[in-house]
């Protein structure tokens, strides 16, 4: 059995950050003018929309500071002054407690990855990894050993993967991912027979198995 992990890569437009940049600078305006909770969790709601759209802790920190840079023209008094420093670090904190939790979860599942490696390795299996965007293929070192080569010889690119690829075999696993990008399955599975360096036969391909897509992958964002 041969696992594959498909990842997309997020890139933040122009205006996915302007429109971050207005919704900061009202929300933290709305704080600070109530300092109700409903007016806080909207701190985290953009935190969770940066994170989602793959802005940087960096990012936000300079939203936050222009946003604040534009609170302080306001103030008119050091109390006030002192008020709203204090609400604003209250806001910002909200705003990257999303990325506190995500960098939670990066932790956990490079735990059960490192499992997971472990449990591959010890069933001998290669590991085959796609990038849907870039068409970059990586293969492990043991799955280069299957297929006959070594791994500094191997290409690492989509068409080089597909003509090694038996012919009968394409068609069938690009209906089946066309099927799931488009939700209509749960899980992407599919069976390839794979041409090894030295061979011209069919004798020659091996099955590969590929039993499901990671939930955070979605080519279609």
């Amino acid at each position: 059995m041969h696992w594959c992990w498909w990842h997309v890569i997020l890139e933040v437009h122009l205006s996915d950050l302007s429109e971050l940049a207005d919704r900061y600078t009202s929300a933290l305006r709305d704080y600070l003018a109530r300092a109700e909770e409903a007016a806080l969790h909207q701190a985290y709601e953009i935190g969770r929309k940066a994170n989602t759209l793959g802005v940087g802790v960096l990012d936000i920190a300079s939203l936050h500071h222009n946003a604040l840079v534009d609170a302080v023209l306001h103030v008119q008094t050091p109390e006030e002054a002192a008020s709203v420093a204090g609400h604003a670090a209250n806001f910002f904190l909200e705003a990257l407690s999303p990325f506190e939790m995500a960098q939670r979860g990066f932790r956990e599942n490079t735990a059960q990855m490192r499992y997971l490696k472990f449990a591959l390795e010890g069933a001998n299996d290669g590991i085959w990894d796609v990038d849907l965007i870039t068409g970059d293929v990586q293969l492990s070192p043991r799955g280069c050993e299957m297929l006959g080569y070594r791994p500094e010889e191997f290409r690492t690119d989509i068409e080089t993967w597909n003509q090694m690829v038996h012919p009968d075999d394409l068609p069938a696993t690009q209906a089946v991912l066309e099927d799931h990008l488009a939700g209509r399955t749960p899980l992407f599975s599919i069976e390839q027979r794979l041409r090894t360096k030295s061979g011209n036969g069919s004798g020659c391909w091996r099955a590969a198995k590929c039993p499901k897509l990671t939930e955070t992958a979605n080519p279609s964002a």
